[in-house]
């Protein structure tokens, strides 16, 4: 047995945002006593085992779903709903962390008002700490942040983490959007390439080797990645002859869930078709494409005709309206299109080269999705100035939000 003290900080204000009447803002803030929050545990060898394991090795992402999860977990045992991850909101948040950390410094950004748009309700907080569950904990101890995790007028979060050195910094925004504001959930792409079975994939979109490694699935199986729980975070899946498997965390293991839709043959597509947050699948039969708005065996919801059979198919949120929809690669010519339905493009350019692999990615965090290609290990990514090496030309090759 040993003593350990833990410091956890707590923001010295939790800062809500209303419109008023007539429209004008009125800030309410709560200014919280106990924003320096001390904890003294006892704990023994494997608490602080896990600890450890908590520091070296989660990814900040990971982080942030954990936060995501006891969240929503403290709004759904008090009837409240759940929120959803919003990827504008995400990347303000994702900032302000890396800031703080940089100045060393817990405090609040003046600024995040106007960096989130389209909102009618906003709120803040943050902290600095060791472990996700400290950290949360001592949020659910100080009434301006319990009472920002609690609103009931919020629908959406961003949550970023910046862990650096043992130590975790976060800051979590909330919003209750205005009417017709964009939600995409995933945030900045990251290449993943599948070899034999085997998952690698890259938190950066710069050479270098892989920083995550695991096996999952059949080797003969088509790779996809998505948000199947809507935690935030993409994770692994396999589609083999009509078959999907997917798997909730990022590691090596069983299946989450199993289930049957589609045929051997059938082109797998996995997307937000509904903007619920969630990922589901379908899949493409010669020009057909076939939707479904749960993982689960059952009846298309969406059934429409875009693009020929012999077209590479894509699918991304083209437009940042937080719905994933079609796209057709031909040669070298993409067709984009803005609803799951039949009918023209929306957009169309040429990109690439018609040997490459399509692959589409949000490579700026904005939100919206927009094409890359693939040329041997070579990753392009349109208005990106720059590729980069990753991976074997004979890996299979797609990208994953984060």
């Amino acid at each position: 047995m040993m003593t350990k003290r833990w410091m956890l900080w707590a923001g010295v204000a939790s800062l809500m945002f209303a419109v008023g009447c007539g429209g004008a803002l009125e800030l309410e803030d709560w200014q919280d006593e106990e924003a320096l929050v001390e904890v003294e545990d006892v704990v023994d060898a494997a608490d602080l085992s896990e600890h450890s394991y908590e520091l070296t090795q989660f990814t900040n992402r990971a982080a942030e779903a954990q936060f995501l999860t006891l969240i929503n977990g403290e709004r759904t045992k008090r009837g409240l709903g759940a929120l959803k991850v919003c990827g504008e909101v995400r990347a303000v948040a994702r900032k302000w962390s890396v800031k703080m950390d940089a100045d060393n410094k817990l405090y609040h950004n003046p600024n995040f008002s106007s960096q989130i748009t389209q909102w009618t309700v906003l709120g803040e907080n943050v902290g600095r700490g060791t472990a996700v569950a400290g950290l949360h904990t001592a949020f659910m101890n100080s009434p301006g942040h319990r009472a920002n995790i609690l609103k009931p007028e919020y629908t959406q979060v961003g949550i970023g983490v910046e862990l650096r050195e043992g130590r975790m910094w976060t800051t979590h925004n909330f919003r209750r959007p205005a009417s017709g504001a964009s939600c995409a959930a995933l945030g900045p792409a990251r290449p993943v390439v599948v070899r034999d079975g085997r998952w690698h994939q890259r938190y950066s979109l710069l050479a270098g080797a892989a920083d995550r490694s695991y096996d999952f699935g059949h080797v003969s199986g088509t790779p996809v990645m998505g948000d199947w729980n809507k935690n935030g975070l993409a994770t692994p899946g396999v589609f083999r002859n009509g078959t999907w498997q997917l798997r909730n965390p990022n590691s090596g293991g069983a299946a989450s869930t199993s289930f049957v839709f589609g045929a051997s043959g059938d082109k797998p597509v996995v997307g937000d078709w509904n903007g619920d947050g969630r990922t589901t699948v379908g899949y493409v039969r010669g020009n057909t494409w076939y939707l479904r708005n749960s993982n689960s065996a059952g009846p298309a919801d969406i059934v429409f005709k875009y693009g020929n059979s012999t077209d590479k198919v894509v699918v991304g949120d083209w437009n940042g309206d937080g719905k994933q929809t079609p796209g057709v690669v031909r040669g070298a010519t993409w067709y984009l299109r803005n609803a799951n339905s039949a009918g023209a493009a929306n957009s169309t350019f040429d990109y690439g080269k018609s040997t490459d692999l399509p692959v589409v990615g949000d490579w700026n965090g904005n939100g919206k999705q927009t094409p890359g290609v693939v040329r041997g290990n070579r990753w392009y990514m349109k208005g990106v100035g720059y590729s980069y090496l990753f991976g074997k030309s004979t890996d299979k090759r797609l990208v994953a939000g984060r």
